[in-house]
């Protein structure tokens, strides 16, 4: 699930977000903060958005394998059940 063209997807849209800021946005922008230094505030916060791009990437895809093995397989449990299933059965059995 882990393949190469999310990197290669997330990259795309880090560069094209980062040329966008850099060449439409920012000359155009009436701040007092010279360009330079809004231009390499860009460019520093670029590593941090492919990091986070990929991590929200991560997060979905084991969640969705998640879902999907736990769809997968019924799991029947039974709280009360006297064989000790789910460790709750000899409370029951001591107390009831």
């Amino acid at each position: 699930m882990d393949r190469s063209w999310w990197t290669v997807a997330i990259l795309v849209l880090v560069v094209l977000y980062g040329l966008y800021r850099l060449i439409i946005e920012e000359p155009a922008s009436p701040s007092p903060v010279p360009y330079w230094m809004r231009a390499s505030a860009v460019l520093i916060w670029l590593p941090l958005m492919y990091a986070t791009g990929m991590s929200v990437v991560r997060i979905l895809l084991a969640l969705f394998f998640t879902n999907w093995l736990f769809a997968r397989f019924k799991l029947l449990i039974k709280p009360l059940h006297p064989t000790v299933q789910a460790d709750l059965g000899c409370w029951c059995a001591c107390y009831g």
